[in-house]
């Protein structure tokens, strides 16, 4: 919890005119299954990055209000009881929880918003007008680096290393099975 620093962020949240995304909307009855093709799940998407950012503003704070009390003890081994003297047992559990939701939703929507730019070009393709695109240009397509191509880029698209959830349960008071809930993936 205190070895990721504060993050830089942005000052404002994503917003996005989801009328813009009516072209996906199919004119026939029949499902589609494809969920690229879904405004809705498009907009959670970014409903979650912004949540996500609400969530590292937060543990900046946190981490920036707490900084003081740890500067003097910087780069020395702490045992758990001197961190619970230093910043407090509600600290220390508020600071865990809030580093590993940010760390958990951070990867789970990065790994996201790299699927649909990836998968959202095959469904602009199938639903923009093809008079859109002589008037406008080709619709582009994005291509994640393989793991040959750029090992480091394949590394970004995995989720964080789990958290010994025995210790984390023991540190914030609450079961193994619900902080297991607590961070599982956004998405599937």
């Amino acid at each position: 919890m205190l070895v990721v620093p504060p993050i830089l962020l942005s000052e404002y949240d994503t917003k996005i005119n989801f009328s813009d995304l009516s072209f996906l909307v199919s004119a026939s009855t029949e499902d589609d299954l494809n969920k690229w093709s879904s405004i809705g799940y498009i907009s959670t998407i970014f409903s979650n990055y912004n949540a996500l950012l609400s969530v590292w503003r937060k543990r900046n704070e946190m981490i920036n209000e707490l900084l003081p009390a740890i500067k003097k003890h910087w780069g020395k081994p702490l045992s758990f009881q001197m961190l619970q003297d230093i910043i407090g047992s509600g600290n220390m559990s508020l600071l865990s929880d809030l580093t590993e939701r940010a760390l958990h939703m951070t990867d789970d929507i990065l790994i996201e918003v790299s699927r649909f730019l990836t998968g959202f070009s095959d469904v602009a393709k199938i639903k923009v007008n093809k008079r859109v695109l002589k008037k406008f240009g080709n619709i582009l397509k994005i291509e994640l680096p393989s793991h040959s191509d750029c090992p480091k880029a394949v590394e970004l698209l995995k989720r964080v290393v789990e958290v010994d959830y025995l210790l984390l349960a023991q540190l914030q008071g609450r079961k193994e099975e619900d902080l297991r809930e607590r961070y599982r993936a956004i998405y599937t």
